[in-house]
């Protein structure tokens, strides 16, 4: 996670693994003049199922905050994922239990689905 205090945002995201994830989350914050601190993914083959953290720079994101989630989710419907866009304060916020990444996100991730009624990208 990114130590230089510059405003940031977190996107994560979880789907079925498939071909054109990594770019297609990558491109909209390039296209939305984002500059990429952190990613970090993983891929459960037993389950083929995709998992994403990436944190970016917000101080020239041509997006609002509060209109991140919408703007991504209108940009890759065809990846049909799920996931959610938080500050990260609040993910520093989340407890670790777990000892494996995918573990803890998709326990995060069910967490953000449960308390919404539905998944916040689909």
């Amino acid at each position: 996670m990114s130590n230089t205090g510059t405003k940031s945002a977190i996107l994560l995201v979880y789907c079925k693994d498939q071909p054109g994830i990594v770019v297609s989350i990558t491109d909209f914050i390039f296209k939305n003049d984002g500059n990429i601190l952190t990613l970090d993914q993983h891929v459960d083959t037993e389950h083929q199922r995709f998992f994403l953290r990436v944190e970016w720079d917000l101080e020239k994101f041509a997006l609002a905050e509060d209109s991140i989630g919408s703007a991504f989710e209108s940009t890759a419907p065809g990846l049909a994922c799920s996931g959610s866009c938080i500050s990260p304060a609040t993910y520093r916020a989340l407890p670790c239990l777990y000892q494996n990444f995918h573990i803890a996100f998709t326990t995060y991730c069910h967490a953000m689905k449960l308390a919404n009624g539905r998944p916040i990208y689909h």
